[in-house]
């Protein structure tokens, strides 16, 4: 793997981490959550879509490589598509297993 393939696999993982981790930070200040009140099953979301986002990654870099030079490009688009991964995710699992209330 060349450096701008780990730097768009950590850019992937630090996307799918803030799209887990946004949402209970809002609650948490607008005071409808304390900061205890994390639920784990979201970080089982961030692990899926994080072996998801891997994946497909893995598989476009056989297809189209990395532009050269601009590692702050390549980060960018790493961590919006960590970002949308974790959104995809987010949307099959309120399809397939909604919430009980």
């Amino acid at each position: 793997m060349n450096p701008q393939e780990i730097v768009f696999i950590v850019a992937l993982a630090i996307g799918a981490l803030l799209r887990t981790f946004a949402p209970y930070i809002r609650k948490c200040v607008e005071g409808s959550l304390t900061w205890g009140d994390f639920e784990y099953k979201y970080l089982a979301i961030f692990l899926v879509s994080y072996i998801v986002a891997i994946i497909v990654a893995l598989q476009l870099f056989i297809l189209t490589p990395l532009p050269e030079g601009n590692d702050l490009t390549v980060f960018a688009v790493g961590l919006l598509t960590g970002w949308g991964s974790t959104g995809l995710v987010n949307e099959v699992r309120k399809v397939f297993l909604p919430d009980p209330s």
